[in-house]
């Protein structure tokens, strides 16, 4: 059985918003935005030919993206080489009213891009999911995902 969500060298996710496309565009084309779903801390601007720099987990933001091409409320595209080299990731707007958000990864045709495509799709899924819970005014499944371990989470 084949997944839909694979195609050839990438992986496509759709979905509908409920929300403004205004909205949706500060969550995926603003470092304010995308920490509120993806990465935990985001410097940098996004814009053609910059870079952000992106951190996880309450790391420094010490992972770089550069922005290959943006359209300010349609569209940005960025390099994804941090997972593998030649990867890129492209989050779109294509409709409003409802709002519809699709999400591109695209990986080399190697070895290294097809196992990178294959360990992605679900953490791409989750974010996606985590998207759409900010977008709509619900809650970070982050931190119901990846609670914060502390010693008071054990018992004896």
């Amino acid at each position: 059985m084949e997944n839909p969500y694979l195609v050839d060298n990438s992986i496509r996710l759709k979905m509908v918003l409920s929300c403004p496309k205004e909205a949706v565009w500060n969550l995926i084309g603003t470092c304010e935005g995308y920490v509120t779903w993806f990465p935990t801390s985001c410097t940098g601007t996004f814009e053609k030919g910059k870079t952000i720099q992106c951190g996880w987990w309450g790391s420094e933001p010490d992972e770089q993206h550069r922005i290959l091409e943006i359209k300010k409320g349609h569209y940005v595209e960025m390099d994804w080489d941090a997972v593998v080299q030649g990867a890129k990731v492209r989050y779109s707007i294509e409709s409003e009213n409802p709002v519809v958000f699709s999400l591109e990864a695209i990986y080399p045709k190697t070895s290294e891009g097809e196992d990178a495509q294959l360990l992605d799709i679900a953490p791409w899924t989750f974010a996606l999911m985590n998207l759409k819970s900010v977008a709509m005014g619900g809650i970070d499944l982050r931190n119901l995902a990846f609670p914060s371990f502390s010693s008071d989470a054990f018992i004896d």
